[in-house]
């Protein structure tokens, strides 16, 4: 991936032509973890 979180949490952005492909694939990853977090509440 090019985007990248050093340790103090700050977004270096590598590559422009890559980053919404990044930020898509970051965004799925996020919404099926908290598909996962809901349902582990919901039970």
């Amino acid at each position: 991936m090019c985007v990248t979180l050093d340790d103090g949490g700050k977004i270096h952005l590598v590559n422009y032509g890559d980053l919404l492909t990044d930020l898509l694939f970051a965004v799925r990853i996020f919404m099926s973890l908290r598909i996962k977090m809901d349902a582990k509440e919901e039970s």
